[in-house]
């Protein structure tokens, strides 16, 4: 039975109800957040764990084996380490870091603390991602070539506070450009690639559209007085286009919007093509995925539910269906508890590390006209 522990109650809240879902397995022990209404929302659901308003505190409670960090961005990397040295099993929400000098220490700590450090990346567990994964797995793509991956999610409101102030989120768009959360879309096409294991990322190349979108938003929302209203004022544009190309010639784009008016589902895409065999993820709601493949799909694009019983990832449960993320929630938690017990993490420090990557350098390609950016090589140990 692994003890876990909360941080970050707000998106944190959904592993304490999956947690009911695995009981012989885990049990959520104690659980943290800044903010009191969000601890007492939690305790009336969840009235017999431990809360704590301090993290410092919930890292000494001694029936804490692991912790769920679900706090915002900008704390995962600084949090994740402080969690290892206090001998804590981690499962981080996306990204892993934010800033390219928080990649080294990340990386060093889980290597000289020798525990578990996995990346919350649910996308890459959704029944669609997994059974193309295994297709890939049993030859069905042939050679990989090109892939794309999509987070396009109109989020303009999580940008501000009721008073029009900024968020955590807002002041991400109002600093930086590139693209900021990129592990939605590259986590499936990563797992597809073995990014990490027969392949890496050698550079990319970011570009990113005028700010739009967000201005005319604010404008309505606040009013032409709130300085968001100057399309100046965002240093991210409404969409973000970043091309990598791999050391085995792949060639991988993806697109990053958050700010574009158009309907919530579905909020990622993904391509990919082989030699033997295409895949096209839904693009709008209600849609099917589609497959093709040579000699058994004829001229035309099939359903890719005809495959489920040759090709259905072994990871996958029906339980999951009807949760979060496609039930991706479920799975990545899965994943993670199995990760302790077997002491190989699903989703490692190394391909956090890659995937979370592509946010500074990103920013550094647009800050340098699109130029290409190279991937530091310590990402890298196959």
């Amino acid at each position: 039975m692994l003890r876990i522990g909360v941080v970050g109650l707000r998106r944190g809240l959904t592993y304490l109800r999956l947690a009911r879902l695995m009981e012989d397995r885990v049990r959520i022990v104690a659980a943290c957040d800044k903010n009191d209404k969000m601890i007492d929302l939690a305790r009336k659901e969840f009235p017999n764990i431990s809360y704590y308003r301090s993290f410092k505190d919930l890292l000494r409670d001694s029936r804490v084996e692991a912790v769920v960090i679900a706090t915002p961005m900008p704390l995962h990397a600084e949090q994740s380490i402080e969690c290892l040295r206090a001998g804590k099993h981690v499962l981080c929400e996306v990204a892993a870091f934010m800033r390219e000098d928080e990649a080294e220490p990340l990386i060093k700590t889980v290597e000289e603390t020798d525990l578990i450090y996995m990346l919350a990346e649910n996308v890459v567990y959704t029944r669609p991602n997994l059974m193309v994964w295994n297709m890939v797995e049993k030859g069905v793509f042939g050679e990989l070539v090109y892939a794309e991956g999509d987070y396009i999610h109109d989020c303009k409101s999580l940008n501000f506070k009721e008073d029009g102030t900024l968020t955590w989120r807002g002041r991400i768009r109002r600093e930086l450009t590139g693209n900021t959360y990129p592990t939605h879309a590259v986590g499936p096409v990563a797992k597809w690639l073995g990014i990490g294991v027969k392949d890496k990322f050698l550079e990319l190349a970011s570009f990113s559209s005028g700010s739009r979108a967000l201005p005319l938003y604010v404008r309505e929302k606040f009013g032409s007085s709130h300085p968001g209203s100057d399309r100046g004022f965002w240093r991210q544009g409404d969409m973000v286009v970043t091309l990598i190309r791999t050391e085995q010639e792949r060639l991988i784009l993806l697109r990053y919007d958050t700010a574009s008016n158009r309907p919530h589902i579905p909020t990622t895409h993904h391509l990919l093509q082989g030699t033997k065999a295409a895949y096209l993820s839904p693009r709008w709601s209600g849609d099917d995925p589609l497959i093709w493949i040579e000699g058994e799909s004829g001229s035309d694009w099939e359903n890719l539910w005809r495959y489920a019983e040759r090709f259905e990832h072994p990871l996958w449960v029906e339980k999951a269906k009807g949760l979060g993320h496609g039930g991706g929630d479920y799975i990545v938690f899965s994943e993670f508890i199995n990760s302790v017990r077997t002491g190989r993490s699903a989703i490692n420090v190394y391909e956090a590390s890659a995937w979370s990557m592509i946010i500074p350098l990103s920013k550094k390609s647009e800050e340098s006209g699109g130029k290409p950016v190279k991937f530091p090589e310590y990402l890298w140990i196959y």
